[in-house]
């Protein structure tokens, strides 16, 4: 342990905070203090922040081919990627903008929920579909809905261009493969 002790800097495993509870031979003495920050989000930069809603964006022709194709858990399993990797992550950047970057990040929305409001919780739940091609399109619009109010949202608090031409072509690219107007 004497050679953490004369670290520059700590590993994120030992900055994320630690307690010496005996170091008889002082091993540890010098050991710098923790930042408690090893596992705070930085905020995305502006190019980091586009090509994340053009990443999650490019999952759309992929949900939309699994519905007309009736692939049931090919899709589901898009629509767990779309809210818990996707979805999650802009929730985070959310609470992180409300909380100045301050809380722990953690995979796949992990306690994010506490820091959410109610109802935006409940339009979360409101993105899972039962089976059948009209309720598989109704979760896909609601997440899409969700994704870009949030996105917008987080972009304008961050003072990042949000990508409308390509929500516009998406969008426009659903109706025409669904034959109408999303619900």
């Amino acid at each position: 342990m004497k050679h953490v002790s004369q670290m520059k800097q700590l590993p994120d495993y030992i900055d994320d905070g630690y307690r010496i509870l005996l170091d008889k031979d002082r091993l540890m003495q010098g050991m710098k203090t923790p930042s408690c920050r090893a596992f705070v989000p930085k905020p995305p930069t502006e190019v980091e922040y586009r090509n994340f809603i053009e990443e999650c964006f490019s999952d759309v022709p992929y949900a939309v081919k699994q519905i007309r194709r009736g692939d049931y858990f090919p899709l589901q399993f898009t629509f767990h990627l779309m809210r818990c990797q996707k979805l999650a992550k802009l929730l985070e950047w959310k609470v992180e903008i409300e909380h100045g970057w301050s809380l722990k990040g953690a995979y796949y929305g992990k306690g994010l929920q506490k820091y959410l409001d109610p109802k935006l919780f409940t339009e979360i739940e409101n993105t899972y579909a039962g089976y059948g091609f009209e309720a598989n399109w109704e979760s896909l619009s609601r997440i899409i809905k969700l994704f870009s109010r949030i996105a917008k949202e987080v972009g304008e608090r961050m003072g990042y261009n949000y990508p409308e031409e390509l929500e516009t072509r998406i969008l426009k690219y659903l109706q025409k493969v669904k034959g109408g107007e999303l619900p």
